[in-house]
């Protein structure tokens, strides 16, 4: 029973159309249901995977409301964009960018009453280290910087330009020329599609430790590297080397500590004292309140 396009339809009205097959361009089912009454062939089914392997790109954003455990990835979950966790930390991998010397490094534009991490590693052959930055800013605030500056040649300097009242651009300034990586971890980070400009920025708050400071450590301080004092150093309690030191001035050993000592210690005088005077040696007292001479000064000796 032909029906011919462009007009034309079979319409079954209180009745029940039951075939062996079906076959069509389309299937459109408009304000009724769909009743399957016997299993579906495993090649149809309208699982995830069958779905996908049809088309896996999508415009819509996808809402998974298990309590629980919402994506279970065996390998690499890959994002060209920010990743936000938790609902509130995004992550920026800026890469291995140059430094001259002489210019700013674009860090980010965040937002007041965030917290702020920056991850800088140096890349240089020489150099190698990585240093831990944090930054807080309140409203109408300069930005606090805190953290150890690990690099042992490139100082890292921090400058800021509020773009609104709640909203600002930090950069990071290294001190020498350096090929670094900046990876940023912030709950306030904002996309921007250009770098801005760092012409006006303001040096930020340096918390950073360094020695031109007080360091009070309650516990042990251990330090792998040298540490550098530009002013005093003052210690009130003891110090203990596991292994031999020297106080040297430039080049010139002051002092050597090699022990512990191949010998007995020396007791001086050397001999036992007989007299007042007994060969190089002399004992005497200012006063002696004694006649009989049983307390002079050389019966000491």
């Amino acid at each position: 029973m032909p029906i011919y396009s462009p007009t034309g339809f079979l319409d079954i009205t209180n009745a029940t159309l039951r075939t062996s097959n079906t076959e069509c361009q389309n299937l459109k089912i408009g304000t009724g249901n769909l009743y399957v009454t016997s299993e579906i062939s495993p090649s149809f089914e309208l699982n995830l995977s069958n779905v996908t392997s049809l088309g896996a790109t999508s415009p819509h954003t996808l809402t998974l409301s298990n309590v629980t455990t919402a994506i279970d990835a065996t390998s690499n979950i890959i994002t060209s964009g920010n990743l936000k966790i938790g609902g509130l930390i995004y992550t920026k991998d800026w890469g291995i960018r140059g430094a001259s010397g002489s210019n700013d490094l674009y860090v980010g534009r965040f937002t007041v009453h965030g917290i702020t991490e920056v991850l800088i590693t140096d890349q240089g052959a020489s150099l190698g280290s990585a240093s831990k930055f944090t930054i807080t800013r309140n409203v109408d605030s300069t930005p606090l910087v805190n953290g150890i500056d690990s690099s042992s040649t490139v100082n890292y300097e921090w400058y800021f330009k509020s773009y609104n009242s709640t909203t600002y651009d930090l950069w990071v300034h290294p001190t020498s020329p350096v090929q670094t990586n900046i990876k940023v971890t912030s709950s306030t980070y904002i996309e921007l599609g250009s770098e801005p400009s760092s012409s006006g920025a303001i040096a930020c708050v340096n918390g950073l430790i360094n020695m031109s400071g007080n360091v009070v450590a309650s516990q042990n301080l251990t330090v792998s590297g040298n540490v550098v004092a530009s002013q005093n150093l003052t210690i009130s309690g003891n110090t203990f080397y596991t292994s031999p030191m020297s106080v040297s001035v430039d080049s010139n050993v002051v002092t050597e500590y090699t022990g512990p000592h191949d010998r007995p210690l020396r007791k001086y005088p050397e001999v036992v004292l007989t007299s007042a005077t007994t060969g190089e040696y002399t004992a005497s007292q200012s006063s002696e309140n004694d006649a009989t001479g049983n307390f002079s000064a050389w019966k000491a000796f």
